[in-house]
Protein backbone atom coordinates (compact mmCIF):
# COMPACT_ATOMS: atom_id res chain seq x y z
CA UNK A 1 0.00 0.00 0.00
CA UNK A 2 1.40 3.44 -0.95
CA UNK A 3 2.08 5.91 1.62
CA UNK A 4 1.33 8.84 -0.88
CA UNK A 5 -1.96 9.88 -2.26
CA UNK A 6 -2.74 8.25 -5.91
CA UNK A 7 -3.82 10.37 -8.90
CA UNK A 8 -6.89 9.46 -10.19
CA UNK A 9 -6.05 9.05 -14.60
CA UNK A 10 -8.91 8.94 -16.69
CA UNK A 11 -8.00 8.70 -20.60
CA UNK A 12 -10.60 8.52 -23.52
CA UNK A 13 -10.88 6.83 -26.41
CA UNK A 14 -12.60 5.69 -29.43
CA UNK A 15 -13.77 2.67 -30.94
CA UNK A 16 -13.40 1.50 -34.58
CA UNK A 17 -17.21 2.28 -34.83
CA UNK A 18 -16.41 5.93 -33.86
CA UNK A 19 -18.09 5.88 -30.47
CA UNK A 20 -15.98 7.91 -27.52
CA UNK A 21 -15.23 5.77 -24.41
CA UNK A 22 -13.77 5.99 -21.27
CA UNK A 23 -10.66 3.54 -21.85
CA UNK A 24 -8.58 4.06 -18.33
CA UNK A 25 -10.16 5.12 -15.34
CA UNK A 26 -7.50 4.32 -12.69
CA UNK A 27 -5.74 5.05 -9.34
CA UNK A 28 -1.53 6.12 -10.77
CA UNK A 29 0.73 5.27 -7.65
CA UNK A 30 3.60 7.43 -6.53
CA UNK A 31 7.32 6.73 -7.25
CA UNK A 32 9.10 8.41 -4.72
CA UNK A 33 13.22 9.78 -5.35
CA UNK A 34 15.10 8.09 -2.61
CA UNK A 35 16.93 11.14 -1.92
CA UNK A 36 15.48 13.96 -2.94
CA UNK A 37 11.94 12.68 -1.23
CA UNK A 38 10.06 14.43 -4.87
CA UNK A 39 7.05 11.86 -5.59
CA UNK A 40 6.11 11.64 -8.93
CA UNK A 41 2.50 10.60 -10.68
CA UNK A 42 2.65 9.55 -14.55
CA UNK A 43 -0.18 10.41 -16.10
CA UNK A 44 0.56 10.13 -20.22
CA UNK A 45 2.49 10.29 -22.99
CA UNK A 46 3.80 9.58 -26.39
CA UNK A 47 7.20 9.71 -28.41
CA UNK A 48 5.50 9.90 -31.86
CA UNK A 49 2.92 12.31 -33.15
CA UNK A 50 -0.18 10.64 -31.53
CA UNK A 51 -2.31 9.23 -34.63
CA UNK A 52 -6.51 10.22 -34.03
CA UNK A 53 -8.26 8.33 -32.92
CA UNK A 54 -6.57 6.76 -30.28
CA UNK A 55 -8.01 3.66 -28.63
CA UNK A 56 -6.48 4.67 -25.37
CA UNK A 57 -3.91 1.72 -24.98
CA UNK A 58 -0.69 3.39 -23.74
CA UNK A 59 2.31 2.77 -26.04
CA UNK A 60 5.13 4.91 -24.35
CA UNK A 61 7.71 4.59 -22.16
CA UNK A 62 7.63 5.57 -18.97
CA UNK A 63 10.30 8.22 -18.68
CA UNK A 64 10.34 11.65 -16.90
CA UNK A 65 10.64 13.67 -20.43
CA UNK A 66 9.70 12.23 -24.12
CA UNK A 67 12.88 10.22 -25.85
CA UNK A 68 12.10 12.28 -29.23
CA UNK A 69 10.90 16.39 -30.41
CA UNK A 70 7.48 15.03 -31.02
CA UNK A 71 6.92 13.45 -28.28
CA UNK A 72 5.02 14.65 -24.81
CA UNK A 73 4.89 13.59 -20.88
CA UNK A 74 2.31 14.31 -18.76
CA UNK A 75 3.00 13.86 -14.89
CA UNK A 76 2.52 15.51 -11.18
CA UNK A 77 5.00 16.50 -8.77
CA UNK A 78 5.25 16.83 -5.45
CA UNK A 79 8.77 19.27 -4.18
CA UNK A 80 8.57 18.30 -0.50
CA UNK A 81 8.82 21.32 2.11
CA UNK A 82 12.31 22.46 2.53
CA UNK A 83 14.04 21.10 5.35
CA UNK A 84 10.82 18.86 5.57
CA UNK A 85 10.39 15.20 6.14
CA UNK A 86 10.77 13.10 3.20
CA UNK A 87 8.62 10.59 2.30
CA UNK A 88 10.45 7.48 2.45
CA UNK A 89 11.27 6.16 -0.79
CA UNK A 90 9.21 3.95 -3.23
CA UNK A 91 8.91 2.57 -6.36
CA UNK A 92 11.62 3.23 -9.29
CA UNK A 93 11.81 6.97 -10.30
CA UNK A 94 11.65 6.48 -14.20
CA UNK A 95 14.71 7.93 -17.15
CA UNK A 96 14.99 10.67 -18.14
CA UNK A 97 13.92 9.91 -21.69
CA UNK A 98 15.90 12.54 -23.84
CA UNK A 99 19.25 11.03 -25.03
CA UNK A 100 22.46 12.23 -22.94
CA UNK A 101 22.97 15.21 -24.71
CA UNK A 102 19.73 16.81 -24.71
CA UNK A 103 19.54 17.82 -20.59
CA UNK A 104 22.34 19.34 -18.76
CA UNK A 105 23.21 17.29 -15.73
CA UNK A 106 21.98 19.57 -12.63
CA UNK A 107 24.72 20.78 -10.93
CA UNK A 108 25.67 21.59 -7.48
CA UNK A 109 22.82 24.12 -6.91
CA UNK A 110 19.92 21.98 -9.57
CA UNK A 111 20.59 24.39 -12.34
CA UNK A 112 19.31 22.07 -15.31
CA UNK A 113 17.50 22.60 -19.02
CA UNK A 114 16.26 19.87 -21.12
CA UNK A 115 15.45 20.25 -24.56
CA UNK A 116 11.79 20.58 -23.79
CA UNK A 117 8.90 23.31 -23.99
CA UNK A 118 7.13 22.65 -20.21
CA UNK A 119 3.86 23.34 -19.29
CA UNK A 120 3.68 23.84 -15.47
CA UNK A 121 0.52 24.64 -13.27
CA UNK A 122 0.83 25.24 -9.66
CA UNK A 123 -1.92 22.81 -7.98
CA UNK A 124 -0.92 23.03 -4.43
CA UNK A 125 2.21 24.98 -2.20
CA UNK A 126 4.43 27.39 -3.74
CA UNK A 127 8.06 27.14 -4.65
CA UNK A 128 10.51 29.22 -6.34
CA UNK A 129 12.11 29.17 -10.06
CA UNK A 130 15.73 30.49 -10.64
CA UNK A 131 16.75 31.52 -13.56
CA UNK A 132 20.83 31.74 -15.08
CA UNK A 133 20.74 35.64 -14.00
CA UNK A 134 20.17 35.02 -9.98
CA UNK A 135 16.48 36.02 -10.91
CA UNK A 136 13.67 34.46 -9.11
CA UNK A 137 9.93 33.88 -8.93
CA UNK A 138 7.79 32.35 -6.21
CA UNK A 139 4.93 30.38 -8.17
CA UNK A 140 2.10 29.51 -5.88
CA UNK A 141 -1.37 27.72 -6.54
CA UNK A 142 -3.04 28.53 -9.79
CA UNK A 143 -0.07 30.18 -12.01
CA UNK A 144 0.86 28.58 -14.42
CA UNK A 145 4.50 28.58 -16.44
CA UNK A 146 5.59 28.25 -19.51
CA UNK A 147 9.60 27.11 -19.49
CA UNK A 148 11.43 27.45 -23.06
CA UNK A 149 14.05 24.96 -22.39
CA UNK A 150 16.00 27.80 -20.74
CA UNK A 151 18.64 26.52 -17.51
CA UNK A 152 16.89 27.03 -14.31
CA UNK A 153 16.03 25.43 -10.70
CA UNK A 154 13.55 24.66 -8.64
CA UNK A 155 13.66 26.26 -4.69
CA UNK A 156 11.26 24.32 -2.62
CA UNK A 157 9.72 26.78 0.56
CA UNK A 158 7.73 25.75 3.86
CA UNK A 159 5.89 23.69 2.55
CA UNK A 160 5.09 21.07 -0.13
CA UNK A 161 4.33 22.13 -4.01
CA UNK A 162 2.37 19.81 -6.39
CA UNK A 163 3.14 20.39 -9.81
CA UNK A 164 1.20 19.62 -12.65
CA UNK A 165 3.94 19.25 -15.67
CA UNK A 166 2.87 18.80 -19.50
CA UNK A 167 6.50 18.11 -21.10
CA UNK A 168 6.55 18.90 -25.03
CA UNK A 169 9.48 17.32 -26.99
CA UNK A 170 11.46 20.39 -28.65
CA UNK A 171 14.36 20.71 -31.38
CA UNK A 172 17.48 23.17 -29.70
CA UNK A 173 18.73 25.23 -32.04
CA UNK A 174 22.28 25.29 -30.63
Amino acid sequence: MSSQPTVRRVITAQRPSGESVFAIDEEVEAVVHPTSGMSYWPVWGADEVTQLPADGAPAYERTFFPATPAGYRVHQIEFPAKGGEHPPAQGTWPAYGLDATAMAQPDSTGMHWTNTVDVVVILSGEIGLVQDDGSEVVLRQGDVLVQNGANHAWRPRAEPCRVCFVNLGAERSS
